[in-house]
């Protein structure tokens, strides 16, 4: 229509807004608020409508948060979202109401970022540092939490370029 919607993300306008985000429907908008001192953060999940939010999931760290990985699964009402709330940096499966359903990863390793979801075969992609704390490696997980598999053949730094359905990898890599 042309028309500002406002969102409410609060009275504090002492924040952050490091991240917004469309979700699986163009009727809800995510947000993250971060607080200035940077060690609590909050997702929002706005109604575009009348601009109205909620907070479903929170981190806080005494120090300092990263403004964390998240994906919103295309097909359901789902988000993966990384903590490091265990102590290591692991991936979360949350529904849209906040709730957690199961931790994808754990242990005493972390992963670094998110690649991405192929949710037709169930499968998130991930840098991680399972193997090595010198090595970028990609790992995949069921989103069940089960068949943690690491796909990168050698030992190194990887940068892949997946096809569209994740069949299918170019593997960049140094060692």
């Amino acid at each position: 229509t042309g028309k500002t919607k406002w969102m409410d993300i609060g009275k504090n306008d002492d924040i952050y807004i490091p991240r917004i985000f469309w979700t699986n429907s163009s009727s809800t908008l995510a947000i993250l608020r971060l607080n200035r001192h940077q060690n609590f953060l909050e997702l929002l999940m706005a109604n575009t409508n009348r601009g109205k939010t909620k907070v479903i999931v929170t981190d806080s760290d005494p120090a300092w948060i990263d403004v964390n990985d998240i994906s919103f699964l295309k097909t359901r009402d789902q988000i993966i979202w990384s903590s490091e709330k265990s102590g290591y940096r692991h991936a979360y499966l949350y529904d849209y109401s906040g709730k957690l359903i199961r931790q994808l990863t754990e242990g005493n390793w972390e992963i670094s970022e998110i690649i991405g979801v192929d949710e037709e075969n169930n499968w998130l992609y991930f840098y991680g540092k399972k193997d090595s704390p010198i090595e970028q490696n990609i790992y995949r997980v069921k989103l069940d939490g089960t068949n943690l598999t690491r796909i990168s053949q050698k030992h190194g730094w990887h940068l892949p370029i997946f096809s569209p359905n994740y069949k299918y990898f170019i593997d960049y890599y140094s060692n």
